[in-house]
């Protein structure tokens, strides 16, 4: 019984640094995101001066802001992994849920919008869907719905203890 609890006091101490790298490998994608955007903002002010430069300028920005959000999320579910060494609890759940629909939204705001604000036409640009983000979106909801379940047998142990 003592080597099965070392093992999990092993794991979870692992699990925990590991969540502390993560978290702060998410920070700097973070701050590289809003690098980006801003680079392509002033970028759209100085050189954009046809539709399809502003078209792309833009949807670069919608992506690059919507990805920074799904980032700062990431980080704060790590954060919250690396303090207390549960990931499986409702938080965790409700975090990985809103990370895959964001990225859904990424899937197909950044191009509508873009094409909107642009003027371009919709033959030039192509699909208004990225089909990779939709699936990784998909996947993201599929894996919240493995971590609830997760969470359920965390639960259940705990109240078994």
């Amino acid at each position: 019984m003592e080597s099965v609890i070392a093992r999990k006091t092993t794991v979870i101490d692992k699990m925990k640094s590991g969540s502390r790298i993560i978290c702060g490998l998410c920070i700097i994608v973070v701050l590289f995101n809003l690098f980006c955007t801003a680079t392509f903002f002033i970028s759209q002010a100085k050189y954009a001066h046809d539709t399809m430069t502003t078209f792309a300028v833009m949807r670069n920005c919608i992506s690059y802001g919507i990805s920074a959000v799904i980032m700062v999320m990431a980080a704060i579910m790590f954060f919250r992994i690396s303090k207390d060494g549960v990931p499986f609890n409702d938080k965790n759940v409700k975090t990985v849920r809103n990370i895959g629909i964001l990225i859904l939204i990424n899937a197909i705001l950044p191009t509508t919008t873009a094409a909107a604000i642009s003027g371009a036409e919709m033959t030039v640009m192509g699909s208004l869907l990225n089909p990779t983000a939709f699936a990784e979106g998909l996947l993201f909801i599929f894996t919240s719905r493995i971590i609830r379940y997760g969470a359920m047998l965390q639960q259940e142990s705990d109240e078994t203890l």
